[in-house]
């Protein structure tokens, strides 16, 4: 018989330490130089190119890439599959290079670049939004367990016990997430975050800077059942995020929980 339990995890976004809401990017230094390329996996521009031969590549738009058949009929792929070259404007596929560097490891050739650097017992993941026009960049900040590289974009870190997968996708954003094999009772779990921008709760419950700075709240997906929405309190800076004892998923950069009975999964979102 598997007992049920009304027992609480928490899930806290908690600012970093000694740094400012509008200043969470470090500036680059040599050690942010890529050494060697770790991986490079096809883009969806390259994909699609393999998959239909004799199809050409057309100018692509953001989110679609478009594509003239073989027999000359058009298509397209949708999605985040696009950004805008930082020299020239052109809207290109996002193809993700992960590279190696004196202090970590950084993601290049995607909407958002990534520059992960060591920081102590830490590692801080900077991710940036650089908008072509008026230049701004959109920055978030979030600090992590020193993180171990796997393959391809993927790496772990370990907390509270628990170990972490953490990856990236083709867009340069992040997910994490653990799974919990037994109970734990009451628990906290957080992380740091700042951002360049004015952070907020929406009417969502998301917690919003602009439009390329958005974390997700908590989501409850049972094992059986409809997803439901999880949010205990967000002041001063703090997003605390309640969980059933059993278990659930944490995906960058919000949470989404998955109950499997005693087992737990946690997943931390982003979009």
């Amino acid at each position: 018989m598997v007992k049920k339990s009304v027992a609480l995890a928490i899930v806290a976004l908690l600012p970093i330490p000694g740094f400012s809401q509008q200043s969470p990017q470090t500036p680059n230094s040599p050690n942010d130089n890529g050494l060697q390329v770790l991986t490079q996996p096809d883009g969806p521009e390259a994909t699609f190119l393999k998959q239909h031969p004799g199809s050409v590549a057309l100018s692509h738009q953001q989110g679609r890439l478009n594509f003239q058949n073989a027999n000359g009929s058009l298509s397209a792929v949708f999605g985040s599959v696009s950004h805008r070259d930082p020299v020239t404007g052109t809207w290109v596929q996002n193809a993700p290079i992960l590279s190696v560097t004196n202090n970590g490891w950084r993601l290049d050739g995607s909407a958002n670049s990534l520059v992960i650097r060591k920081n102590g017992q830490n590692h801080i993941i900077t991710q940036t939004f650089t908008d072509f026009d008026t230049k701004h960049d959109s920055v978030l900040a979030l600090t992590v367990p020193v993180l171990t590289y796997d393959k391809n974009l993927s790496f772990h870190f370990t907390q509270d016990g628990l170990t972490w997968a953490l990856s990236a996708d083709p867009a340069g954003t992040i997910s994490f997430e653990t799974t919990v094999a037994a109970r734990r009772g009451a628990a906290t779990y957080s992380f740091g975050v700042v951002s360049s921008e004015t952070l907020a709760v929406a009417a969502s419950g998301d917690l919003v800077g602009n439009a390329h700075v958005n974390l997700s709240r908590a989501v409850m997906i049972p094992r059986h059942g409809k997803p439901r929405h999880w949010i205990r309190r967000v002041s001063r800076g703090h997003v605390r995020l309640p969980l059933p004892r059993c278990g659930g998923t944490f995906q960058h950069l919000g949470l989404i929980a998955s109950r499997e009975h005693s087992r737990c999964t946690l997943v931390w979102l982003q979009h």
